[in-house]
């Protein structure tokens, strides 16, 4: 089911902005354009943090003719464009320049690792061609704006480790083609956006280590069925695990650990995910007994249920562990916990 757009005055506003600098950027652009954004990009670096980039202006002429030889950067074969920047792990200090909007050819953008500081600003919402946006470990600060969602071509977004905060806004449920969301490590609070979970291609889920709260959407993974890792542990989520996280069919690894769900266990856990291998429930609110169905987990290498108030019977003969340090955990804990019949 697609996404539902709530047209606020802040979202017509984005779509309107974006639509314009896009038309106007994208006809009057070529490579020498790319040239002056890099070297502007290169300009607003703080410190010596710059000296790692062979970049120079030298005369127009050559400037274009080795933009593409760049460190970091890649240049399509036939419309001699930049379409990936690639300046991950080098040490670079200063906010982001606004000048990256300029690389309207851009498919892939990754400034991980580095001490990249401020707002994303406004002018990357110009990149309509971008697949991956990777700006993990920075000292990024704000709210993610809502043009985040109107990059209709991206597929993986990281921003990871940085201090975001705010809310997520609805919007991401626009960029139906995303496959990767990683938001963990940051300061995000609020609920999660029921958009996310109409997300049809999504197959990685990570919102990890922020301050999101409120329940979980009681639909989840009906418009998600390709989710293979979702981890929304270290929040303030509250409610029951939803009933239909059964559709989630492909499953490898659930992390809903410390936070203040509540109620019982799907009863068909165990029965749906025959590739799970991962699931951590702990420090919780959870009560109730063990799911019988617990025993047909096949590839199980990882289970967490600790602190909370489950009781029951639970025989693992059937389970198969791949990892015997594993199987000591799940000893260890369970029989903190539940009584274990050994057959």
């Amino acid at each position: 089911m697609a996404a539902i757009l709530l047209l606020s005055n802040s979202y017509f506003s984005s779509l309107l902005l974006l639509i314009s600098l896009f038309f106007v950027a994208d006809s009057t652009t070529d490579l020498s354009t790319d040239a002056m954004a890099l070297l502007a990009f290169k300009s607003r670096l703080v410190g010596d943090s710059s000296s790692s980039l062979n970049w120079s202006s030298g005369n127009n002429t050559n400037t274009t003719t080795l933009v593409c030889s760049w460190i970091g950067v890649s240049c399509h074969s036939h419309y001699r464009r930049v379409v990936d920047l690639d300046l991950s792990g080098m040490g670079l200090l200063g906010n982001l320049p606004p000048e990256i909007g300029n690389l309207t050819f851009l498919v892939s953008l990754n400034m991980s690792g580095n001490h990249f500081q401020g707002n994303l600003p406004q002018e990357l919402s110009r990149l309509q061609r971008l697949k991956l946006l990777d700006l993990n470990n920075n000292d990024l600060r704000g709210e993610i704006p809502p043009w985040i969602g109107f990059l209709n071509e991206l597929q993986i977004l990281c921003l990871s480790n940085n201090k975001l905060n705010g809310s997520l806004p609805y919007s991401i449920g626009n960029a139906s083609k995303l496959e990767k969301l990683a938001l963990d490590h940051n300061e995000m609070e609020g609920a999660i956006p029921s958009s996310i979970f109409n997300l049809s291609n999504l197959v990685s889920l990570n919102l990890g280590s922020n301050k999101f709260a409120g329940n979980l959407a009681s639909h989840f993974c009906s418009g998600i069925p390709k989710i293979r890792f979702l981890v929304l542990q270290k929040n303030g989520l509250e409610g029951e695990i939803p009933s239909n996280i059964s559709a989630c069919t492909q499953l490898q690894s659930i992390r809903l650990s410390i936070n203040k769900l509540s109620g019982s266990i799907p009863p068909d856990m165990g029965s749906t995910f025959s590739q799970l291998k991962e699931i951590r429930l702990a420090l919780n609110r959870l009560v109730g007994e063990l799911p019988k169905s617990l025993g047909e987990w096949k590839t199980l290498e990882f289970f967490t249920i600790y602190k909370n108030n489950i009781t029951g019977n639970i025989s693992i003969r059937t389970l198969k562990f791949n990892q015997p340090r594993y199987t000591y955990f799940f000893k260890q804990w369970i029989n903190r916990y539940v009584r274990l019949f050994f057959r």
